[in-house]
C-alpha cells in the first residue's frame, strides 16, 4: 500500500477529479470532512492515507460538492467503498 500525506492525498484527488488548483480550498474543505467520515466508519488512518482510498475520497468530495439545499446525500458507489475500505488491514501485504 503506497502511503500518501494528506496534501499528496489532496493532489490526486484534484487531478482524477479534473479540478483546478482554484478548486483546492474547498476540495480541502470536503476532502476532511470525507476523512473524518471514514475514520468514524471505521476505517484505519493508514488505510485513508494511502492509494487504496484515492477513489473513495474522490466519489465524497463529489458527492459533497454536488449538494441541493444543504441536503448532501452519499452514493450507493461511495458509501459501499467506504465499507470495503474498513475490512482492509494495513498490515496485510498486497499481492
Amino acid at each position: 500500500m503506497e502511503r500518501l500525506t494528506r496534501d499528496e492525498l489532496i493532489d490526486r484527488v484534484l487531478l482524477a477529479s479534473r479540478l483546478s488548483i482554484y478548486d483546492r480550498p474547498s476540495v480541502e474543505i470536503w476532502a476532511d470532512h470525507i476523512i473524518d467520515y471514514m475514520i468514524e466508519a471505521g476505517v484505519n488512518k493508514q488505510v485513508i492515507f494511502s492509494n487504496k482510498s484515492i477513489g473513495a475520497v474522490c466519489i465524497g468530495v463529489n458527492d459533497s460538492r454536488i449538494f441541493a439545499s444543504g441536503n448532501v446525500v452519499y452514493s450507493t458507489a461511495f458509501k459501499e467503498r467506504v465499507i470495503q475500505l474498513s475490512c482492509v488491514d494495513p498490515n496485510e501485504s498486497e499481492e
